[in-house]
């Protein structure tokens, strides 16, 4: 089993969290520096400031995450990097098809609209769902 099924699997089941969280820090960090290969320029530079850009966060904090000093980075960062450069995916448990966690994301992120059913349905259950990194374990739908 390769890094992105058994992190697919491991968010699958909430009490697998140990196990989630080892993998999460290989499969993001090896993400991570994919991103920033993959967007040096000829000279081998400038990924990392173009990866800090579209992950909304500093160059520096990018250094630390590489790094590895930065305190916690499982609960918010490593997480964010796999939804932005992974592969995984997820099924959503409102739209009923397997999506990419970067469209999980964009959903979640979406705006409430009580003109549309689905964005509805997606505001309340988003929040708590276990494929959501950041969710709300108290929140009650």
């Amino acid at each position: 089993m390769d890094n992105g099924q058994l992190t697919t699997k491991a968010m699958e089941n909430p009490d697998s969290h140990s196990q989630l969280s080892t993998v999460n820090c290989q499969l993001a960090l090896g993400l991570l520096d994919k991103a920033i290969r993959e967007r040096n320029d000829e000279n081998g530079i400038g990924g990392a400031t173009k990866v800090a850009a579209e992950m909304g966060i500093s160059d520096s904090l990018v250094s630390q995450l590489r790094s590895k000093v930065y305190p916690k980075p499982e609960k918010k960062f490593y997480p964010l990097i796999i939804e932005l450069y992974g592969k995984e995916t997820v099924k959503c448990p409102v739209i009923g098809i397997e999506i990419a966690l970067t469209r999980c994301r964009r959903e979640r992120e979406r705006p409430y609209s009580s003109a549309n059913p689905t964005r509805v349905e997606l505001s309340g259950t988003c929040p708590t769902c276990q494929h959501n990194p950041l969710r709300d374990p108290k929140r009650h739908n």
